[in-house]
C-alpha cells in the first residue's frame, strides 16, 4: 500500500504530491501532472510535451504565478548564497587560506580545514 492521500514518486500511490507540482513542471516542461499512471518514473515515448515559447524564464515565470512559494523559496536560497559570498569577499585571508588548506599534505588536509572552521566561526577575524 502506499501512503494516505498517495504520493506519485512512491509505489502504490495513486495520488499525486500537490507541492511537488511545480517544481515538476519547471524541471520538465507544462505538459501533464507528475505520475500520469505510470510507475516506472521515465518518459513514453509517444507522449509529447508542449514546448513553452519563451523557454526556462517562461517555465519560471509560470511555476512562480502558479505557486509562489517556490519564489519565496528561490529569494531566500540566493539570499543566503549572496551572504556567503559577501562574507569571503569582505575577508579575503579566508579565500587564500583555503588555497592553503588545498597545498597542505594530505595528512594533515582535515586537520587543517577543522582549524580554519574553528577560527572562522569564532569571530577573531571579523
Amino acid at each position: 500500500g502506499g501512503m494516505p492521500g498517495g504520493m506519485g514518486g512512491m509505489p502504490g500511490g495513486g495520488g499525486v504530491h500537490v507541492n511537488g507540482i511545480p517544481m515538476h513542471m519547471f524541471f520538465n516542461g507544462m505538459g501533464g501532472m507528475p505520475g500520469g499512471g505510470r510507475q516506472s518514473g521515465g518518459r513514453a515515448e509517444e507522449e509529447v510535451q508542449p514546448q513553452n515559447p519563451f523557454g526556462l524564464v517562461g517555465r519560471l515565470v509560470t511555476t512562480f504565478i502558479r505557486n509562489p512559494w517556490t519564489l519565496l523559496t528561490l529569494i531566500t536560497v540566493l539570499s543566503s548564497l549572496w551572504s556567503v559570498v559577501m562574507f569571503f569577499v569582505n575577508r579575503p585571508i579566508f579565500i587564500f587560506t583555503l588555497f592553503g588548506i588545498f597545498f597542505c599534505p594530505p595528512q594533515l588536509r582535515r586537520q587543517a580545514f577543522m582549524l580554519f572552521v574553528l577560527v572562522m566561526m569564532s569571530g577573531v577575524l571579523s
